[in-house]
């Protein structure tokens, strides 16, 4: 099994089951990271209980374009643990990268495994609401607003950086991950 490590700014989540689909209008970019940006802006504001599930695709960072992560991401319900008369508590997507592994070191990996790699990071992660599915991350000292959209067969996150991050060359607002996912477990 792959030691998933989680890259001090995001926790990680896959799913099995393949999609497979060609998106046929794409645009010809001068980066993958350009694409992604460009298919995440053409894309559609989706709703959590429609997506549930676990996913794996890549990511790329905001320090290099054209390297893809091996990447997870899980739709979560987090239960009270109370019994029935108490609801589920707080619906959460986190995701995470497979830094240093191949990028497809993620694709076969078994849901329960990605899960439980996942979900320990859930309380650096807000609520989620239903739609669209934005949240945010708070994992000191870098905290980032997250967007995820479908567009295709396919769905498409962005992490923006919430406050100027010098030490990087990032300031507030600027895309820190560019991701999409292609398998859903």
């Amino acid at each position: 099994r792959i030691n998933l490590l989680l890259s001090g700014l995001i926790g990680l989540m896959v799913s099995s089951g393949s999609i497979i689909a060609h998106a046929s209008n794409v645009p010809k970019a001068t980066s993958a990271w350009d694409l992604l940006v460009d298919q995440h802006q053409h894309g559609h504001e989706i709703a959590f209980t429609k997506e549930a599930g676990t996913y794996v695709g890549r990511c790329y960072e905001y320090k290099n374009h054209d390297l893809a992560i091996g990447s997870a991401v899980g739709f979560y319900s987090f239960d009270a643990h109370d019994g029935p008369l108490f609801p589920p508590k707080a619906k959460k997507v986190i995701y995470g990268l497979a830094s240093g592994y191949a990028p497809e070191s993620l694709d076969g990996l078994d849901k329960n495994y990605l899960d439980s790699t996942l979900t320990p990071s859930a309380d650096e992660y807000t609520t989620t609401k239903e739609s669209p599915v934005q949240f945010s991350i708070n994992l000191q000292p870098i905290a980032l607003d997250v967007h995820v959209v479908a567009n295709g067969a396919y769905l498409y996150l962005l992490a923006y950086v919430q406050a100027d991050q010098t030490k990087l060359g990032l300031t507030k607002g600027d895309i820190f991950n560019a991701c999409y996912y292609f398998i859903k477990k």
